[in-house]
């Protein structure tokens, strides 16, 4: 749920899982882990999303959100202005690694405190990088899993 102003909206959220009617609630979503009885794991970042983009249908109460590559400076800006948490970065390469750090992935906060990391991390916007390289952003929120993934894919 979001406010007048886009943003995420906690309170209405609450008021909406607490059964008082309200506003349409969305899912917003920006990974594909499992499809058919398959785990999508091991596969690149950009095949699960393609996976992803064939599953959804216009007037879903599921949304994509919208990855942008090459603009992450830019993004990291417009959310900190917009009081958004920050990006996740990621390479479009990428396996999901669940549990795993790895630089493929970097949660960047928003606002001064996240400019060094976006600085370092979203430098490939200024050059022109090589195929399935750029890094790819997308707005970010943690939601629990129903299920876990196996260890490894």
């Amino acid at each position: 749920m979001v406010d007048a102003r886009g943003r995420a909206d906690d309170d209405a959220l609450r008021e909406r899982l607490n059964g008082r009617p309200g506003r349409p609630v969305a899912y917003l979503v920006f990974d594909l882990l499992h499809l058919d009885g398959r785990w999508l794991l091991n596969l690149p970042l950009e095949k699960r999303r393609d996976q992803l983009r064939r599953v959804l249908r216009p007037g879903d109460e599921v949304v994509m959100v919208p990855a942008i590559a090459g603009e992450g400076r830019a993004l990291h800006a417009a959310v900190s202005v917009q009081g958004i948490a920050g990006v996740l970065a990621r390479r479009r390469t990428s396996p999901y690694l669940p549990g795993v750090r790895s630089r493929l992935w970097r949660s960047i906060a928003a606002g001064p405190a996240g400019e060094e990391a976006a600085a370092e991390t979203l430098a490939a916007d200024e050059a022109t990088p090589a195929a399935g390289t750029a890094p790819v952003l997308a707005l970010f929120r943690r939601l629990p899993f129903d299920e876990e993934p196996p260890a490894g894919g």
